[in-house]
């Protein structure tokens, strides 16, 4: 068990690993679960950067879950706070994944349209 209180920047990144993980071996709903508790605690540390890489880690899962209003609501969020940390290098993934939720809600929206 990670000790969430002792420090909540460690103990955020860890879970944000454990997350990565969870992805790695397809339980999205594992890893959306481990993510939601990485941002909570990077939340409260007040890390920035750290914030916007599991927003953007987050809006992935969103996205493989089919949960799109969610996944954009995250990949902007991530972008923001990417913007604001200065994120460097990560700025780029949290751009792909707002990108990639833009696709999918304009393709479900055409969709809809059609039917």
């Amino acid at each position: 068990m990670i000790a969430e209180s002792a420090n909540p920047y460690l103990a955020g990144i860890a879970l944000n690993g454990v997350g990565a993980v969870r992805y790695s071996v397809g339980d999205w709903r594992g890893a959306r679960a481990i993510y939601q508790r990485a941002l909570r605690l990077k939340e409260r540390a007040g890390d920035l950067h750290q914030i916007a890489v599991t927003c953007s880690n987050l809006a992935e899962v969103e996205l493989l879950l089919g949960d799109v209003p969610a996944a954009l609501e995250r990949a902007r969020r991530s972008v923001h706070l990417g913007e604001q940390a200065r994120a460097g290098s990560d700025l780029a993934d949290m751009y792909r994944s707002m990108r990639e939720a833009r696709s999918v809600n304009v393709a479900r929206s055409f969709v809809m349209r059609s039917s």
